[in-house]
C-alpha cells in the first residue's frame, strides 16, 4: 500500500507507480517486501509505521544499477518525488541502453502499427453497429406493417359488420 493511501490521501497515478515498484521488488526477491517482519502489518497505520521505520521495500541480492535506479524511482515515499509513467518509459532500464531517439523511433513503429490496425477494428465495429441498426429498423418496419395490416383487417371487418347491420336494418324496414 502506498504511503499516501495509508494517510487517506486521494488515489492517483503515483499510487500505481508505487505498486509497480513493490511488484518489481516482489518479482526480484521472490518474496513479498518485509516478509521477515512478525507480525506482518495489516492496517494502513502499521504499514505506514513500517515504511517510516525501514524505508520503502528494498531489493535483495545483486541487481543491475539500472534496475535498482528504476525501482528506486518507483518507491519514493513522497509521491511528488516519485517518477511518472512518462518518465519511467524513458528510464535506462526500460530503454535497455538505447538512445532516446532510437527508443522513440521503435515506440513510434509500435504506435503506428496500432493506429493502422485500429481503423480496421473501428470499421468492423461501425459495420456491426450499422447491421444492428438496420436489423432493428427492419424489425420496426415489419412490426409497423403487421400493425397496419391488422388495422386494415379490423377496418374491413367493421365495414362488413356495418354493411351487414345496414342490410338487416333495410330488411327490417321493408318488412314493416
Amino acid at each position: 500500500m502506498a504511503p499516501e493511501m495509508c494517510k487517506n490521501k486521494a488515489y492517483g497515478l503515483p499510487v500505481d507507480i508505487w505498486s509497480f515498484g513493490v511488484f518489481c521488488v516482489e518479482l526480484a526477491n521472490l518474496v513479498r517486501p518485509n516478509s521477515d517482519v512478525d507480525p506482518f502489518p495489516t492496517t494502513p497505520v502499521e504499514i505506514l509505521k513500517l515504511i517510516e521505520k525501514k524505508g520503502p521495500p528494498k531489493l535483495l541480492g545483486k541487481w543491475s544499477k539500472e534496475f535498482q535506479t528504476f525501482v528506486g524511482r518507483c518507491l519514493k515515499v513522497d509521491p511528488s518525488e516519485r517518477a511518472t509513467a512518462n518518465q519511467l518509459i524513458f528510464d535506462e532500464f526500460i530503454k535497455g541502453g538505447q538512445t532516446k531517439q532510437a527508443y522513440f523511433k521503435q515506440e513510434m513503429k509500435i504506435i503506428k502499427k496500432e493506429i493502422d490496425e485500429k481503423p480496421a477494428e473501428k470499421a468492423v465495429k461501425t459495420y456491426q453497429k450499422l447491421l444492428l441498426k438496420k436489423q432493428k429498423l427492419e424489425e420496426e418496419a415489419l412490426l409497423k406493417a403487421q400493425s397496419e395490416q391488422k388495422e386494415e383487417k379490423r377496418e374491413k371487418e367493421l365495414e362488413l359488420l356495418r354493411a351487414k347491420h345496414e342490410a338487416e336494418r333495410i330488411a327490417i324496414e321493408e318488412r314493416e
